[in-house]
């Protein structure tokens, strides 16, 4: 009857579902940013910068469009740990999941390729207190697969990566100096 045509039906659609995700998964772009794995950072103007040498790897099967990212440099405090700097990541990324229609900018990266992004980033000498243990970059990387329909969510890559603590649970020698440091 039509309850057993109504189960066929069901069936045979998460059937399909699942064969979609399962195609998803094997053909999807996957991009992960690489970072060196040391940062020299200089004074300027009252500002610690630091030139961020990056590569996007897509590891995946299939064009990545649209790439972009965010990338921010926060003092990690001996209280706080890595709270404001992972809140801030959410705000940023959770915000730029949903780009505006029509809006097409950022990189192109064909399967098994790579691009390197030079990306610099800063942190306020005012922002740097005795309570500092490290220095924490944080990020997120977005992008979109070919065959995305347009008002999907853009895919993410998240990271974030601590620059430097001192082993002891003292603070750490964060430059005070105008001389340049790298960690």
């Amino acid at each position: 009857g039509s309850a057993d045509t109504k189960t066929i039906a069901e069936s045979a659609k998460a059937q399909a579902d699942n064969a979609k995700l399962q195609l998803d998964l094997s053909q999807r772009p996957w991009i992960e940013p690489e970072h060196e794995s040391s940062v020299r950072l200089t004074l300027d103007n009252g500002r610690w910068n630091a030139t961020l040498n990056s590569t996007l790897r897509n590891h995946g099967e299939s064009v990545a469009l649209n790439i972009g990212g965010w990338t921010e440099m926060f003092p990690l405090h001996k209280d706080r740990q890595f709270g404001p700097a992972k809140a801030r990541q959410q705000q940023w990324c959770d915000a730029n999941r949903h780009p505006q229609p029509g809006f097409v900018t950022g990189y192109i990266l064909f399967p098994k390729a790579t691009q390197p992004i030079p990306t610099t980033i800063g942190i306020g000498q005012n922002d740097i207190s005795d309570d500092i243990i490290g220095l924490v970059i944080v990020g997120c990387v977005h992008y979109r697969a070919s065959y995305d329909a347009p008002e999907r969510p853009t895919r993410q890559t998240r990271f974030s990566y601590m620059l430097s603590t001192r082993s002891d649970g003292a603070n750490m020698g964060v430059p005070r100096s105008t001389n340049p440091t790298t960690f």
